[in-house]
């Protein structure tokens, strides 16, 4: 058997004869070593303590990983309902932060495109109507039998034509360059021209349209060729020209001059109109963007005539900008690369 230590001590007592427990001895046991309490491994306690640990650890990185993400989802949830406020908001600085501000990033984009989309069909609605109801009534004139008045309204009929065929081109070329710029790819057809020549052409187009107005060509002699199309970037010329002759008075100039600049086609009109304020200068290249002073319909246009300018520019690799002071005047001016010299 094992040694569990000494063994007990015994105690005898001697009893006194007559004693009522007789003559038998007493003995009795006195334990020199105490009882030996239940014994506990250590690592069994470690390992409860551990999982312990693990537990209460796993349970507050759940909290801390799982209510953003449902932020994030509920967000996005909301989102993808319709709800194009609906944001994640999350302030943080770690991944999860970074996730939900790419979400709400992505949110602000597409919200602003849809925004535009509806501001677009809601202002070429507004564009297409008023030209329209101008040709009916012309129209219901001309019915009635007054030929008088039907001839009168004929140039009208032909000019809210003409708004009407410029705002659906432009539209439609607007519309290719941004989805070109999307998918990389250019439509434009470039072929080498003489910036010369584009510049009379739009200035013979100019004095078609406005017999009256005077227009002073500020040309050199010659100019390095470029490659472009030559169409559009007429287009913007054209575009300019017609903006300088809105805001500026019938007996006041309009210069257009041409250089070369540091391999770039520099190109200015120039006005002595209205002028445009300066909060109004960030704006103007927005689509169907007037300022306050040409909000009425007399002075034609459609507004978007310079962001298909800006558009058609920057395809070509230019940059198109505006200086302008109220009372004094405008000037519109693009740059574009010239050709390679062969």
């Amino acid at each position: 058997m094992p040694d569990d230590g000494p063994p007990p001590e015994i105690e005898t007592v001697e009893l006194e004869p007559g004693s009522p427990l007789g003559t038998h001895a007493v003995v009795s046991f006195k334990m020199l070593h105490p009882m030996k309490e239940p014994h506990i491994d250590p690592g069994l306690l470690s390992l409860i303590s551990s999982l312990i640990v693990l537990a209460v650890t796993s349970f507050l990185l759940s909290r801390w990983l799982i209510s953003p993400l449902k932020k994030v989802s509920k967000a996005v949830a909301a989102f993808g309902a319709g709800d194009f406020q609906a944001r994640a908001n999350l302030s943080r600085t770690d991944e999860l932060g970074a996730l939900g501000a790419t979400f709400d990033q992505m949110a602000d984009k597409i919200s602003s495109l849809v925004t535009a989309q509806k501001e677009l069909v809601a202002n070429v609605s507004h564009e297409l109507r008023t030209p329209i109801s101008r040709i009916r009534v012309a129209l219901d004139i001309a019915h009635l039998g007054d030929a008088g008045s039907a001839a009168s309204q004929l140039e009208g009929i032909s000019a809210d034509l003409f708004e009407l065929e410029d705002l659906l081109e432009s539209i439609i070329v607007s519309s290719r360059l941004d989805l070109a710029s999307r998918s990389g790819s250019i439509p434009l057809r470039f072929l080498r021209s003489n910036p010369l020549d584009l510049l009379q052409e739009a200035a013979t187009k100019f004095h078609m349209v406005h017999p009256n107005r005077k227009l002073q060509m500020d040309l050199p002699p010659a100019l390095p060729m470029i490659e472009a199309d030559a169409k559009l970037l007429r287009r913007v010329v054209d575009n300019l020209l017609q903006n300088a002759a809105k805001y500026s008075e019938a007996d006041s100039p309009i210069v257009v001059s041409a250089s070369e600049e540091a391999g770039q086609l520099r190109v200015d009109v120039a006005d002595r109109g209205i002028g445009i304020a300066s909060e109004d200068l960030e704006r103007v290249f927005e689509p169907f963007f007037r300022t306050d002073r040409s909000r009425n319909r007399a002075t034609g246009g459609t507004g978007l005539g310079l962001t298909l300018a800006r558009r058609v520019v920057e395809a070509h690799g230019g940059k198109i900008w505006i200086d302008s002071t109220p009372i004094v005047g405008t000037r519109a001016s693009f740059s574009i690369p010239l050709a390679p010299k062969t």
